[in-house]
C-alpha cells in the first residue's frame, strides 16, 4: 500500500524498547525526527563544530524525551531534565547509553511499534553485547 497523507498517521506510532537495568524495568521510545535533530544540533556550536560543553545537557534532554511509562507517557518534561541528575549514576549511565543506542540503530522492528527487550547487566561485556537490538521474532 502506498502511503498517503490520510494513512500517514500509522507512522506516528513510535517503536519502544523494554530494558532491564539491574532489575529495574524501563521503557524507552524511539525519538521523533525533530527530537533526534534537536539532540544532534545541541552537540555542535553555531559554527558546526563539536561542542562537548552541551553534551551532558543534550543527553539529559534525550533521555527525558525517550523514557516513558507503561502507558507511553513521558516521565519527565523538558523543563524537568535536571531531576534526572539526582538518580543513581550507574543507572543513569546505562539508561543514557541505551537511549543513545536506540537513536543510532538502523534496525527497525519488523512490526511498527513492536516492543524490544534488552537486558543490561553489571558486566561491561554483557551490557555492551546486550544492546544489540532484536525484533522479537527470533532474530
Amino acid at each position: 500500500m502506498t502511503l498517503t497523507r490520510a494513512t500517514l498517521g500509522k507512522l506516528t506510532k513510535r517503536a519502544t524498547k523494554d530494558i532491564d537495568i539491574d532489575g529495574n524495568a524501563v521503557r524507552i521510545q524511539r525519538p521523533t525526527p525533530l527530537e533526534h535533530s534537536q539532540y544532534q544540533m545541541a552537540l555542535v556550536d553555531k559554527d558546526g563544530k563539536w561542542n562537548a560543553t552541551n553534551l551532558n545537557d543534550a543527553i539529559l534532554l534525550l533521555v527525558a524525551r525517550m523514557w516513558i511509562d507503561g502507558e507511553g507517557e513521558r516521565l519527565f518534561k523538558d523543563s524537568e531534565t535536571k531531576q534526572l541528575g539526582s538518580i543513581d549514576l550507574l543507572f543513569y549511565q546505562r539508561l543514557s547509553e541505551a537511549c543513545q543506542q536506540f537513536t543510532r540503530t538502523s534496525e527497525a522492528p519488523e512490526v511498527l511499534g513492536e516492543s524490544e527487550k534488552t537486558i543490561v547487566s553489571d558486566s561491561p561485556v554483557e551490557s555492551a553485547s546486550s544492546l544489540v537490538l532484536t525484533s522479537g521474532k527470533g532474530g
